[in-house]
């Protein structure tokens, strides 16, 4: 069976949000903040930080098996904790708790429409940082790069 296009994002990104969730070092200390792509702002007052983010940075090629099928997909996600700070000290400890709940993690979850995907793992690639002023105030960016190896669970 060929596997869909595209499918093994959605169960990424819930896998993420459910690791994160359940790691108390980061959810709590964000107060579940917790968003896909961008952070959502609260009615009428703006973002509340810290929060964490994560967006998906290069989805790599497809691994195949003989006769196009596909096995996995390997996408790269930036995952991140963004404080308004003028030192990383508030950052710091959340990243860390990013990086516990995250690398070398595994796991089934829900692929929609009754499916399931399977997160085989997780790697740390590499940190990422971002340091940037709005206005004189300065919010950093800090956590990593990880790879998912999502394979769909054949029907």
């Amino acid at each position: 069976m060929t596997l869909r296009l595209g499918v093994e994002v959605v169960p990424a990104e819930k896998f993420i949000y459910a690791r994160l969730a359940a790691e108390s070092g980061a959810g709590d200390a964000v107060s579940n903040r917790l968003y896909g792509y961008a952070a959502a702002q609260q009615q009428g007052t703006g973002i509340t930080y810290p929060a964490i983010v994560w967006q998906l940075q290069a989805p790599s090629e497809d691994v195949k098996a003989i006769g196009n099928v596909r096995i996995m997909s390997r996408p790269i996600y930036v995952v991140r904790v963004i404080v308004q700070a003028s030192s990383w000290n508030t950052a710091q400890p959340i990243a860390d708790a990013i990086d516990r709940a995250l690398e070398g993690a595994s796991g089934i979850v829900d692929a929609g429409e009754a499916d399931q995907a399977e997160v085989l793992t997780v790697s740390r690639i590499g940190p990422f940082s971002l340091v940037e002023a709005v206005s004189g105030v300065q919010y950093r960016h800090l956590g990593g790069q990880y790879r998912l190896f999502v394979q769909l669970q054949q029907p």
